[in-house]
């Protein structure tokens, strides 16, 4: 299956590249397992099957259970999110950290360093230096 994604991917690159041009939304090309459906807008790719007088999509096949009502609820909670978030209703975090923030982060690198450098010290006392190499630099 994972094979058959893969041959789907390289054969729509092309049209991938050329979906600029295209004047409609969906470009189609054929492939050893059937037809691939580019939607050039969205990018997704659907595979499809000639069976006679009619050209049969996966995903159309998936699309035909959405009910309508859904679609509407989805859109009408879109529309008022993105009217919350342009009225500032919704409360903004700024990019940068507040000074609580920045003391917990500094406070948790002192830990791992005090620890990091606790076990280096207990390493270097196990394994003391042998002077009897010379250094091969």
């Amino acid at each position: 299956m994972k094979q058959i994604l893969w041959s789907l991917a390289l054969a729509a690159l092309p049209f991938a590249a050329s979906a600029q041009d295209a004047p409609g939304r969906y470009q189609i090309a054929p492939t050893p397992s059937g037809i691939v459906r580019l939607d050039t807008q969205t990018g997704a790719m659907t595979l499809c099957r000639d069976e006679g007088d009619l050209l049969t999509c996966d995903g159309a096949a998936a699309m035909r259970g959405v009910k309508p009502e859904e679609v509407k609820a989805l859109e009408n909670r879109i529309a008022a999110l993105e009217k919350a978030l342009k009225d500032s209703q919704i409360p903004q975090k700024s990019a940068l950290p507040d000074q609580a923030e920045i003391d917990r982060s500094l406070s948790i690198m002192e830990q791992m360093m005090r620890r990091f450098m606790g076990l280096a010290q207990e390493w270097s006392q196990e394994h003391p230096k042998n002077d009897a190499y010379p250094n091969k630099t």
